[in-house]
């Protein structure tokens, strides 16, 4: 036992570029598996982070809605409850324009509340102070970033225009960018004394919105319903809940894990093909042991623990590495609206632990069938090294790769897709062992049929006798093949996105959008007769309408009327008319998402849960006339009735969102709009803003993704490197007779070349098909699991990434067979097979 531990040692520290290759696959597969299942949480948190942006450490807030009879209320319902609550805090917000002494002007959210208060709710640390404290009076509170870009320092006056008022507010501290001052694109943000803002905007003692944190948290639900009743024409309610923490990470995390279990297939298929050498290097001494009376049992079990090894070292070093991959991806996910990352790291020990567990794992699945197959074997059979390998040309491989193939490919449509995201997720991996599977009789077939054809040279002929049979050829093609099809998916799914994105903001024709509180006929009249505006839609709105009979809501309900079209193009699959089926009854047209999600068809009926008087509903029943892609980028659960219908059922006089369209700068327009209705607190966005963001998120993403995809790639160079180098050592006396027997040099790298060409374009030929199958098949159904509104284009891009990737790939069979075959020793790879 001693000895043959002694000589695995020494193998190990003779061998170290084998060891390398080991042991990076075995850590960047952990590494990724690390950050993958620690992603969700992360990704969990940094959208809490955002969240609390606005909300801080709230349990639970009240704001004004469509129905409450004003836009500021008393704090008297929720101080009622003060003894079980670490704080309520009112705060009045408001807008204001600052003229800086060049004359420009740029708008201010105003955030009123006692400065003590916004450190409990979203803790500051200020930068400078100069007379802070009391925080009474005409004193304002900026972040660094706005006394940096204006010139600012504390003692300075901030000139704010509020309601057509001028008023001079002393600068008593500047604070580091955190809270409500992370988000300043658009506006920049000041914090001022409440009693001060509630007095300029005459609503004393007043609050727009209260924020509340539980001495319990496990009360939430008993104080939301209680609040509730205190204050029930306003809105009381969590600031953000798990289903909505869900549906924002699923997007991210989903496609990582996708990859990750692409990378963890290929690790172990690389671990397997090289174990297959170390068991053929080590059998003379494992016949010598065994032949002394070494069990077979003790034999093997050395071997395992040898595999064992490595995957211990690689799990701890797939550990640091993947937390630093994390940090990477939660600071790409984390950008905020003003550029500044937001790496947040959040895993538990136990992420660990199952990352160790799971580098086991690979290594001893890796290695476990060539250990179990050299255990079958006689002492005869060891000693004098005939290992005979399974058969890969047996027809229980084309059978089993035949049946996974049709399963991997048929099981996405078999099944219902709300409850089978993980069985579509493995049924990706499931294809790509199906086709390597199969490789052996493609590749057998391929060369058959280039066989028959008459090349001209002897170096293509005898390269398409060597591949036959050749494992070392069919590694590489299988690895080719794994990697190229990730490349291909994520590629056409990354140019889907972003052409996605293009065509649906092609299909919006307004500037602007808005939506504040209390916009009726008169104010939407107001906001059209305005200096800069040429047109405007006001178009009802209500979120989270229950459906009788089915367990998902439609959460977002829009009124159409005849100025719609104008300020939006539909594309629906019934046609540029579907609008018009809306006039006839109570007809509705649903988003194509919501269609899958609802499992609904053309000329179906809902019955859709409206809200009441006195805490009761009204049912209305609607005809389904059409599908359309969404109008509004990310938000998949929406649909259309019209105006009539909505007035009617909804019963709402005020609309939720305003179109608008711009006759001058759209930036300026924002700004006027914001200093006009400031009392209201309008949320105004510009449409070249909301695309921005979305092709932003997008980029965040894929930029995450196509990292992975490079680290796999990056797996399978190690690989094809390693085939390529232990493929040399195996046919070193066969390459040295040719050149004996007259082969020049020139003949002999052009072999070797045609080889490696072969592989190339086999496997790139069925890792593209392979790509092309998951991408069109399966991918589809995972994007109506994540209930993600996305369509798939083609591309030719991809395509070309493949062959270039290939091409790459490719450089190591090259340019290491050759190197090694100008310095070979003929006499000596004659005389021995080996040295």
């Amino acid at each position: 036992m001693k000895t043959i531990l002694k000589y695995i040692f020494r193998s190990l520290m003779e061998r170290k570029l084998r060891t390398l290759l080991i042991l990076s696959v075995i850590t960047l597969s952990s590494a990724m598996f690390f950050a993958s299942t620690s992603l969700s949480g992360s990704l969990v948190k940094i959208q809490m982070e955002n969240w609390r942006q606005s909300y801080g450490y709230a349990d639970i807030i009240i704001h004004p809605d469509k129905s409450s009879p004003s836009s500021f209320f008393h704090l008297n319902g929720a101080m009622q409850y003060l003894k079980d609550m670490d704080y309520v805090i009112g705060e009045v917000s408001g807008f204001g324009t600052y003229i800086n002494h060049e004359g420009s002007e740029t708008g201010v959210r105003l955030k009123g509340m006692d400065f003590d208060q916004l450190q409990k709710l979203t803790p500051l640390t200020v930068a400078e102070e100069n007379g802070l404290y009391p925080f009474a009076g005409m004193k304002a509170v900026i972040s660094t970033r706005t006394a940096e870009k204006f010139r600012l320092k504390t003692g300075d006056y901030l000139k704010l225009e509020i309601n057509g008022n001028m008023h001079r507010f002393n600068i008593s501290a500047i604070v580091r960018p955190a809270g409500p001052f992370i988000g300043e694109a658009d506006a920049i943000c000041a914090v001022v004394p409440r009693s001060t803002l509630s007095s300029l905007y005459n609503v004393r003692g007043k609050a727009d919105m209260i924020y509340i944190k539980l001495s319990n948290a496990e009360k939430k639900q008993r104080y939301l319903y209680l609040l509730s009743q205190d204050y029930k024409r306003y809105t009381v309610e969590e600031p953000f809940t798990e289903w909505e923490l869900k549906k924002e990470t699923d997007r991210t995390a989903t496609p990582v894990i996708i990859v990750t279990v692409i990378l963890s297939f290929m690790c172990v298929y690389i671990i397997h093909t090289t174990y297959k050498i170390i068991i053929l290097e080590r059998m003379p001494v494992i016949g010598t042991f065994r032949s002394i009376g070494g069990s077979r049992l003790s034999t093997n079990c050395i071997l395992l623990l040898e595999s064992l090894f490595y995957g211990l070292l690689g799990g701890l070093s797939g550990c640091i590495l993947g937390i630093g991959l994390l940090y990477a991806i939660t600071a790409l996910s984390g950008i905020t609206p003003s550029g500044q990352l937001t790496a947040v790291l959040n895993f538990k020990t136990e992420n660990l632990l199952y990352t160790l567990a799971a580098a086991l794992f690979l290594a001893a699945t890796g290695s476990i069938l060539p250990i179990i197959q050299a255990m079958k074997l006689s002492i005869k059979d060891i000693i004098f090294g005939s290992l005979k390998e399974k058969n890969t040309m047996s027809s229980s491989g084309l059978l089993l790769g035949s049946g996974l193939l049709a399963i991997s490919l048929a099981l996405p449509f078999a099944i219902e897709y709300k409850q089978a995201l993980a069985i579509y997720t493995l049924c990706i991996p499931a294809l790509l062992l199906a086709v390597n599977l199969l490789i052996p009789h493609i590749l057998d077939k391929t060369l058959s049929l280039m066989d028959k054809c008459l090349f001209p040279g002897i170096s293509v002929r005898l390269a398409i006798k060597n591949l036959r049979r050749n494992r070392n050829a069919r590694s590489n093609v299988s690895l080719l093949i794994i990697g190229l099809s990730s490349l291909y998916m994520i590629s056409i799914i990354n140019t889907s996105q972003v052409q996605e994105i293009d065509q649906r903001f092609s299909r919006t024709l307004f500037d602007l959008t808005m939506s504040m509180e209390k916009t009726d006929k008169a104010t939407l009249a107001l906001i059209s007769s305005l200096d800069g505006i040429e047109e405007t839609l006001g178009s009802y709105y209500t979120r989270r309408t229950q459906v009788e009979g089915k367990e998902d809501p439609i959460w977002h309900i829009l009124s159409v009327n005849e100025k719609f079209p104008s300020f939006f193009k539909i594309k629906s699959s019934q046609g540029s008319d579907v609008l018009n089926t809306l006039n006839s009854g109570r007809s509705i047209i649903l988003t194509e998402a919501l269609r899958e999600r609802l499992g609904v068809r053309l000329g179906d009926t809902l019955t859709l849960k409206f809200p009441a008087a006195r805490g009761s509903h009204l049912y209305r029943e609607y005809l389904i006339t059409g599908f359309f892609d969404t109008i509004h980028q990310g938000e998949w659960s929406y649909a259309l009735i019209s105006e009539k219908n909505f007035r009617e059922d909804v019963r709402s006089n005020f609309y939720g969102k305003i179109y608008i369209k711009a006759k001058s700068s759209p930036e300026a327009v924002l700004n006027m709009l914001k200093t006009q209705f400031a009392g209201k607190k309008p949320q105004i966005e510009l449409a070249e803003n909301l695309k921005a963001v979305a092709v932003e998120a997008n980029a965040q993403l894929f930029m995450i993704l196509q990292g992975y995809t490079i680290l796999t790639m990056i797996t399978g160079l190690y690989g094809i490197l390693n085939n390529s180098v232990i493929g040399f050592l195996q046919r070193k006396r066969q390459l040295a007779i040719y050149r004996s027997a007259g082969m020049s040099r020139r003949q002999l790298n052009g072999m070797i070349i045609t080889e490696a060409v072969i592989q190339g374009v086999t496997g790139c030929i069925l890792g593209i098909a392979a790509g092309i199958a998951a991408t069109w098949l399966i991918v589809p159904q995972i994007i109506k699991a994540l209930s993600i509104e996305s369509s798939l284009y083609f591309s030719q891009a991809p395509v070309l990434y493949c062959l270039a990737a290939a091409a790459i790939s490719l450089l190591p069979a090259i340019i290491e067979p050759v190197r090694q075959s100008s310095r070979l020793d003929l006499v000596k790879a004659i005389k021995c097979e080996q040295e």
